[in-house]
């Protein structure tokens, strides 16, 4: 077991453990997964900062969208709203600059970005899955109510709507072909 946990740690850099953790704690906790993107945004600066590489111009490109959805949306929040609500508006959507600056920030290529990020997603997918269909079976054992097996009934351990983990998943889905230690099983071919 310690070999294997040793592989699995090495094969990993500080720039994927990063992007996994982030896709990792997006399905289980909006807080987890806020301490993970500000940790990952820390981790991924004090690694640039150390080891300066040049931007590419092609992932700069990719922030000039969220960047100007933030900006419209700051714009929007403060327009309509007093000052404390147009900030906790501003604050629900600062991923939208965050996660832009870290692809920035990140040295990781293309492939082994979504190696870590769909292993992360897959695998608390996974955990998810398995803690909502144990907490379903226990509600279920106690009143034989069939209806915790639907929608957000189902979701109600990780308190996020039905939608959002069906969101989550489809995307793990249909990028799942992506993951090689996954994709070669046969049921996947």
């Amino acid at each position: 077991m310690k070999r294997l946990f040793t592989r699995f740690y090495r094969a990993f850099s500080i720039d994927e453990w990063v992007w996994f953790l982030i896709w990792f704690s997006l399905p289980l906790s909006i807080r987890f997964n806020s301490l993970a993107i500000l940790s990952g945004g820390i981790l991924l600066l004090v690694s640039f900062i150390r080891n300066p590489q040049p931007v590419s111009k092609k992932r700069t490109f990719h922030i000039i969208l969220p960047w100007l959805f933030f900006a419209i949306s700051a714009f929007a929040a403060f327009h309509h709203a007093s000052l404390i609500t147009g900030w906790k508006e501003l604050e629900k959507q600062l991923s939208f600059v965050a996660i832009p600056v870290m692809v920035l920030l990140s040295s990781i290529d293309k492939n082994k970005f979504t190696r870590a990020s769909l292993t992360g997603l897959v695998l608390s997918l996974s955990l998810a899955g398995i803690v909502m269909l144990g907490d379903s079976v226990w509600r279920l054992v106690q009143n034989w109510n069939f209806s915790v097996f639907t929608y957000h009934q189902l979701t109600y351990p990780f308190h996020m709507g039905a939608i959002y983990f069906s969101l989550c998943l489809i995307t793990a889905l249909f990028q799942i072909t992506e993951l090689e230690w996954l994709s070669n099983r046969r049921f996947f071919q």
